[in-house]
């Protein structure tokens, strides 16, 4: 369950496990920065005009929770370190979305890198974290990206032959070893 699963022509990786706690209990831990590093996210800063990343998320959580990330928030860029604090990506908060459909809540953030210019990006990675409740003490980890731009699908021949994939799983193992 909790293997990563390749798909190239989506160029899509991903990985999903079950977590034995609430969902909004997994979703605040994963989006506090002193929880880090988890696996192959090793920190993020905070957010340009002195806005952090984490303040942001626990007021969408108490407050209306789909009305601050407005058009200027996703232009703002922050910067993630991947696998190593040297490996650094100048990220920018790009999905953020909180829900209860079907009496069931639903918690989504991501960021996303691009490589070369907006319109004409080389390689993009758009990084996604989703929980989504299964009952009420348990939910679903996913924990995914999607890769495009030129270099798109050469990234999806590396996942395919390399271990690199592994590391989507080791992260949602990590969460779940701590909070259960």
């Amino acid at each position: 369950m909790n293997q990563p699963i390749v798909e190239f022509w989506k160029k899509v990786v991903s990985s999903s496990i079950i977590i034995n706690k609430p969902a909004s209990e997994v979703f605040e831990y994963i989006t506090k920065r002193e929880h880090y590093p988890i696996g192959m996210v090793v920190k993020w800063e905070s957010l340009g005009n002195g806005l952090d990343l984490e303040e942001v998320f626990a007021k969408r959580l108490v407050t209306d929770p789909n009305a601050i990330l407005t058009p200027h928030l996703e232009q703002i860029p922050f910067r993630v370190s991947i696998l190593t604090e040297d490996n650094v990506m100048n990220a920018r908060l790009w999905k953020w979305h909180v829900s209860k459909q079907d009496e069931k809540e639903e918690f989504i953030f991501g960021w996303k890198g691009i490589v070369g210019f907006k319109w004409f990006p080389i390689f993009s990675g758009e990084h996604t974290f989703q929980v989504v409740e299964e009952s009420e003490n348990s939910c679903r980890l996913v924990h995914s990206e999607r890769f495009g731009g030129l270099l798109g699908h050469l990234w999806m021949i590396y996942l395919k032959l390399s271990k690199f994939r592994n590391h989507f799983s080791e992260y949602n193992s990590i969460v779940r070893k701590r909070l259960e």
